[in-house]
């Protein structure tokens, strides 16, 4: 009786070791990490506090030295965004992330007020308090979707009609900032990036639709002086 009994409490010893009696180990938990960056310099932004938008229950964290975070637990399959919160920056909503069943290396970024400010400043504007700004990557197959005029890219709600008291779109140029469309009339690669931006957006769900053969559909709900990162292709 005591072999059986030994025997018996070896074979389960051996189960729990490789994780069960169906002999399969649990998965490690999906980590989303990298740099939290400032979106016009690229400089390191400690301190930030990163919460997700789209997963339950949502994931915050604050970044460290060096602007390193990570997120642990991300759900399998999911599609989700981080709200960047930090001193002296627009809470910044970041570009979709789509996370398959491995771990990832992403940078998040955040707008700063003076650098949104600036876009104003140099298209001869300034700012309407609870307004936002949304900037657009433009994404296609093969890079940059260059040649996209400004008549192609809507901020519209979910019924196509355009958004209220909004500026734009305008294009970025060369020096990596908002110009006019006098300045730049179509979409246009600089530094391997295409990008678009939208001005004075009132708070409320909206949606960018970029037409390129196909429609590109971004949705997104506006902040109160927010600052939203949108991409044509999920990253």
């Amino acid at each position: 009786m005591h072999r059986v009994v030994a025997r018996l409490l070896l074979l389960a010893l051996a189960a729990a070791a490789c994780g069960g009696s169906s002999g399969q180990s649990t998965p490690p938990p999906i980590v989303v990490s990298g740099s939290t960056l400032d979106y016009f310099s690229s400089t390191a932004l400690s301190g930030a506090t990163i919460a997700t938008v789209g997963l339950t229950p949502a994931i915050v964290t604050t970044s460290g030295v060096g602007g390193a975070y990570s997120l642990s637990g991300v759900s399998s399959g999911s599609t989700f965004l981080a709200r960047l919160t930090a001193t002296n920056y627009r809470a910044t909503n970041d570009e979709p992330i789509a996370v398959t069943t491995t771990s990832r290396t992403i940078d998040l970024h955040a707008v700063s007020i003076a650098d949104a400010n600036r876009q104003y400043a140099g298209l001869g504007m300034t700012p309407t308090a609870g307004r936002a700004v949304v900037i657009v990557d433009l994404v296609g197959t093969n890079g940059a979707l260059v040649g996209i005029p400004a008549a192609s890219i809507l901020l519209v709600d979910t019924a196509g009609t355009p958004a209220p008291g909004i500026s734009g779109p305008f294009f970025f140029g060369a020096a990596g900032d908002l110009v006019d469309n006098a300045t730049l009339a179509n979409s246009t690669d600089f530094g391997g990036r295409a990008r678009a931006g939208f001005l004075d957006v009132p708070t409320g769900a909206w949606e960018v639709r970029v037409s390129h053969g196909t429609t590109d559909i971004m949705p997104f709900t506006a902040s109160s002086d927010g600052a939203h990162l949108l991409r044509t292709r999920a990253r």
